[in-house]
C-alpha cells in the first residue's frame, strides 16, 4: 500500500502530468463558469403565496390546464396568436399587508386583470424591453378582491419579432417580503446596465486616447474601434429602450456585424497575420452592403437581418479561432482574454437562441450581460498592455544602462591612454625644455671655462667663479625636476638653502620673508626653472652691480590676490641700469609662466617685484 501510494505521489509529481492536471483544472473551471448563467437564475420570494397552475387558452382553441413557468414558440403563425392565462385562488390566501402581485420573469407584454379589474403595473425598468425578459409587479386593490375564489386573468401578447412567449409563475405577497426581491431585480434590470454602459463609455475614451497617443500601435488602433462600435450598439440599443420603441432588427444586426468583423481584425492584428487593413474594409463594407440590398429591395427586414446574425456568428467563430490558436502557439495572455468573452458571446447566443424559438427553458435573455465580461477583458487587456509595456521599458532601460556603463568603460579607458599620452608628452617636452635649459646655460658657462684656461695668464678666480655659477645652474636644474603642481613654496625653500650659504661667504646679509604668499597652482619643471632664473639673475645683479650688502627676498598678495615676489637690495649709489638686456631677459622668462617684473630704484636702494599669476601658464615650447 505504501509503495503504491510513493507510486502515486511520483507520478503526480510529474512535470508533464502536473501541467496537464493545471491545464484540466482550467478547463473544468471555466468549463464550470460558462455553464452557471445556465443553471443559476435570479432568486424568488419564499414567504409567498406561489400560483403555478393555470387555464390556457390560445385563440378559438380549448383552454387546457398548463403548469407554469410556461413557454410559447411564436414561429408560426399559429402560434403567435394572443394567450389568454386563468389562474384561481381563495380570498384567505392573500396577505392583508399591501399585497403584491409579482410575475419574475416575462418574455413579451402580458395585461392583468384582477376579477375583470386591470390592475396597474408598478414602476417599468427604463433599460429592459420584451425582446430581452422583464419582470411585472402590481399592487392588489382590496377592491378589486372577493369572497371566496378570486379569478387572475393573464393576456399574453407578441409584441417583439419571432421570440418565444414566457410566463413565470405568479406570486403573492406582502410588501414587506417583495421589497428586497424588488431591489435585487431593479439592480439586475437597470442599475447593473446602466453601470456597464457608462463604464463602457469611460473605457471606449481611455482606449481611443491611447490609440492616438500612440499611432503605430496597430492592436489599440482595431481596439479603439471595437469599444467605439460597441458602444453606439450598445447606446443605440438602450436609446430605443427608453424611448419606448423597439429596437431595429436590420440596423442592429449590421452594427453588430461589424463589430465582430473588427473582432477578427483584432485577432489577427494581435496574431501577426497578414491582411488586417482589409478586415477594415470588410467590417465596413459588408454592413453596407446588406443595408444596399434591403434598400435595393434585394430582401427583407427579417431576412437581411437574418443574414446579418448568421454572418455575425461566422465572424465570432473566426475570431475565436483566431485568438485560440495564437494563445496555443504563443501563449500570449491577451489572446485568451479576448477568447473568453467571445467563448460566452457564442454560448450565451446559443442560449438566447434556443429561447428565441422556444427550444430551451429560460426566462431572460443573456446577450446583454456580455456586456460585462467584455469590460473585464477590456480593463485586463489595458493593464496588462501597461504592464508589458512598463516590462520593455525597464528591459530598455537596463540594456541602455549596461550599454551605457560599457561605453563609460571604454571611455574611461580611452581618457585613461588620453591622459597617458598627454603626461608622456608633457614629460617629453619638459625633458626637451630642461635639455634646451642645460645646452643653453650649462655650455655657455664650460665654453667660458674653456676659454680661460685657453689664455696664457690663468686667472684662477675667474675660472672658480664661472665653475660657481655652472655648477648653481646645473643645481637649478635638478632641483626643478622633483616639483609638482603647488610646490612653489618648496622651489623657493630650496632656493633660499642654496643661496643664503653664498651669500653669507660673501659677506652679504640674506633677509627671507614668504610666508603670506598666496597659493600658486600650475607649477611644472620648467615654469619653476624660469622663475628660480629669474631670482638667481635678480641676486647676481644684486651681487655684481650693487654691490649689495643686504638682499631681502619676500612674497605677499596683491589686490587681485596674485603672487608677488620682492628682490630688494642696497646699492653704493652709482648706476646700476647697465647696457645689457638683463631686465629684457627676466620679463620673457616671466612671460613663459603667465607672470610680469616690474624694476624700481630709489637712491639706494634697487627693488624688483615678480608678479605670478593664480595658476601658472605651461611654458611654450
Amino acid at each position: 500500500m505504501a509503495l503504491a501510494a510513493k507510486k502515486l505521489q511520483a507520478w503526480a509529481g510529474h512535470p508533464t502530468l502536473s501541467s496537464f492536471l493545471l491545464k484540466l483544472l482550467f478547463v473544468v473551471s471555466l468549463a464550470i463558469c460558462c455553464a452557471m448563467p445556465f443553471v443559476l437564475s435570479l432568486p424568488t420570494p419564499r414567504d409567498a403565496l406561489v400560483l403555478h397552475s393555470a387555464m390556457l387558452q390560445e385563440g378559438a382553441s380549448p383552454a387546457r390546464e398548463i403548469t407554469l413557468p410556461y413557454t410559447r414558440t411564436n414561429v408560426w403563425e399559429s402560434s403567435r396568436t394572443e394567450a389568454l392565462y386563468k389562474i384561481h385562488f381563495p380570498r384567505e390566501a392573500v396577505p392583508a399587508d399591501h399585497p403584491v402581485l409579482f410575475f419574475p420573469a416575462v418574455r413579451q407584454a402580458i395585461d392583468v386583470r384582477l376579477n375583470a379589474i386591470p390592475l396597474v403595473r408598478r414602476e417599468i425598468s427604463l433599460l429592459t424591453s420584451p425582446r430581452l425578459g422583464d419582470y411585472y409587479a402590481f399592487d392588489v386593490m382590496p377592491l378589486a378582491l372577493r369572497d371566496g375564489v378570486n379569478e387572475l386573468e393573464i393576456r399574453h401578447s407578441r409584441l417583439d419579432g419571432w421570440i418565444s412567449s414566457y410566463l413565470s409563475p405568479a406570486y403573492l405577497m406582502s410588501q414587506s417580503v417583495f421589497a428586497p426581491y424588488r431591489q435585487l431585480y431593479d439592480f439586475v434590470f437597470e442599475q447593473w446596465r446602466f453601470a456597464s454602459l457608462l463604464l463602457k463609455a469611460i473605457i471606449t475614451i481611455s482606449v481611443v486616447m491611447i490609440a492616438l497617443m500612440r499611432p503605430a500601435d496597430g492592436f489599440f488602433r482595431w481596439f479603439s474601434l471595437i469599444m467605439v462600435f460597441s458602444l453606439t450598439l450598445t447606446a443605440t440599443q438602450y436609446g430605443f429602450t427608453l424611448a419606448g420603441a423597439g429596437v431595429p432588427r436590420l440596423y442592429y444586426a449590421t452594427l453588430q456585424l461589424g463589430t465582430l468583423l473588427l473582432a477578427v481584425a483584432l485577432t489577427l492584428e494581435m496574431a501577426g497575420r497578414k491582411f488586417v487593413r482589409k478586415s477594415l474594409y470588410l467590417a465596413l463594407g459588408l454592413p453596407l452592403t446588406l443595408l444596399t440590398a434591403y434598400w435595393a429591395g434585394l430582401g427583407s427586414r427579417s431576412q437581411i437581418a437574418v443574414l446579418g446574425n448568421v454572418l455575425s456568428i461566422a465572424a465570432m467563430m473566426a475570431a475565436l479561432w483566431i485568438a485560440i490558436a495564437h494563445y496555443y502557439r504563443s501563449r500570449d495572455p491577451i489572446a485568451a482574454i479576448i477568447a473568453a468573452p467571445l467563448a460566452l458571446c457564442f454560448l450565451f447566443g446559443l442560449h438566447d437562441v434556443g429561447l428565441l424559438f422556444g427550444l430551451t427553458n429560460g426566462a431572460h435573455m443573456l446577450t446583454p450581460y456580455i456586456e460585462m465580461a467584455t469590460l473585464l477583458a477590456a480593463m485586463l487587456i489595458i493593464t496588462i498592455r501597461l504592464i508589458q509595456s512598463l516590462n520593455q521599458l525597464d528591459s530598455a532601460n537596463i540594456r541602455l544602462k549596461r550599454r551605457l556603463d560599457e561605453q563609460q568603460k571604454e571611455l574611461n579607458l580611452l581618457h585613461e591612454k588620453e591622459r597617458r599620452n598627454l603626461t608622456r608628452m608633457a614629460l617629453e617636452q619638459e625633458r626637451d625644455r630642461l635639455m634646451r635649459d642645460l645646452h643653453d646655460g650649462l655650455s655657455g658657462h664650460l665654453v667660458s671655462i674653456m676659454a680661460q684656461t685657453e689664455r696664457e695668464k690663468l686667472a684662477p678666480e675667474a675660472i672658480r667663479t664661472t665653475a660657481r655659477d655652472a655648477l648653481g645652474d646645473l643645481r637649478l636644474v635638478i632641483q626643478s625636476l622633483d616639483l609638482s603642481d603647488t610646490d612653489l613654496r618648496v622651489a623657493l625653500a630650496g632656493f633660499r638653502e642654496r643661496t643664503g650659504p653664498y651669500l653669507h661667504r660673501m659677506g652679504i646679509r640674506l633677509d627671507w620673508q614668504t610666508g603670506n604668499m598666496p597659493e600658486v597652482t600650475g607649477v611644472t619643471p620648467s615654469t619653476a626653472l624660469a622663475l628660480l632664473r629669474i631670482l638667481q639673475e635678480a641676486v647676481t645683479n644684486a651681487v655684481k652691480h650693487g654691490p649689495a650688502t643686504r638682499i631681502a627676498i619676500s612674497a605677499s598678495a596683491n589686490e587681485n590676490g596674485e603672487a608677488v615676489i620682492t628682490v630688494e637690495n642696497d646699492f653704493s649709489g652709482n648706476d646700476i641700469r647697465g647696457k645689457g638686456h638683463g631686465l629684457a631677459n627676466m620679463a620673457t622668462r616671466a612671460r613663459t609662466f603667465g607672470g610680469d617684473i616690474a624694476f624700481t630704484r630709489s637712491k639706494d636702494t634697487a627693488r624688483l617685484m615678480i608678479t605670478l599669476p593664480t595658476a601658472l601658464r605651461p611654458q611654450p615650447a
